[in-house]
C-alpha cells in the first residue's frame, strides 16, 4: 500500500533560471530585452485535493526597448529531470532527481501581472516555450509579480526519506 498526499504539509522546491533572447537585426537600433527573476519557493503548504498559490515569493523584473516583446515559461527538464515529469514537480533527493521517481498529477501553472503597457498570461508548464506576460510599450525595470499554482490531488504520493518535490522554471524574454 502507498501513502498517499495525505499530510497538509510537503516540501517543494521551485527553482528559476532566467534567459534573455536578444531580438537583433543588423541594424543599429536593434530591440533588446533583459529580464531577472528573484525569489525562490521552499517549503512550500500545499492542500492535498485543492490548488495551491504563490504569490508573493517570486518577481519578474523587464526591461525592453521595444514595444513588442513576451516573457514565456517553460521546463526544460535541467539538471536530469525524468522526461515523464515534464510541467511537473518530481521527487527529488540529495543526490538529483529520483529514477523512476514520485511526481504530481498536474503541471504548475504560472501567471503574471496586467500593468501599464503589459498583459497577463495564464501558462501551464511544459516543453514547449507559453507566455506569462507580454508587452505593447517599452518598460524599464518593471517588476511582475508572479503567481506559481499547483493542483495537488488526494492521490498524490506523499513523499519520505526527506525526499522533496521540485521543478525549475526556465523563464525566456523575447524582443522581436
Amino acid at each position: 500500500m502507498t501513502a498517499n498526499f495525505q499530510k497538509g504539509r510537503v516540501l517543494l522546491v521551485v527553482v528559476f533560471i532566467m534567459t534573455t533572447i536578444l531580438g537583433f537585426a543588423m541594424q543599429a537600433d536593434a530591440a533588446t530585452i533583459d529580464i531577472s527573476i528573484n525569489g525562490t519557493i521552499q517549503n512550500w503548504d500545499l492542500t492535498p485535493g485543492s490548488t495551491s498559490d504563490n504569490s508573493s515569493a517570486v518577481t519578474l523584473n523587464v526591461s525592453c526597448d521595444n514595444t513588442s516583446w513576451t516573457v514565456s515559461v517553460v521546463d526544460n527538464l535541467d539538471n536530469g529531470k525524468p522526461a515523464a515529469s515534464v510541467g511537473r514537480m518530481a521527487e527529488y533527493s540529495s543526490n538529483g532527481y529520483v529514477n523512476d521517481g514520485s511526481m504530481l498529477g498536474a503541471n504548475l501553472t504560472v501567471k503574471g501581472l496586467n500593468a501599464i503597457n503589459m498583459t497577463e498570461h495564464s501558462a501551464t508548464l511544459g516543453p514547449l516555450p507559453q507566455d506569462i506576460e507580454s508587452g505593447t510599450g517599452t518598460v524599464t525595470n518593471e517588476q511582475v509579480p508572479v503567481t506559481i499554482s499547483q493542483q495537488v490531488a488526494t492521490t498524490d504520493l506523499h513523499l519520505i526519506n526527506g525526499d522533496i518535490y521540485r521543478v525549475v522554471i526556465t523563464f525566456v524574454g523575447v524582443a522581436p
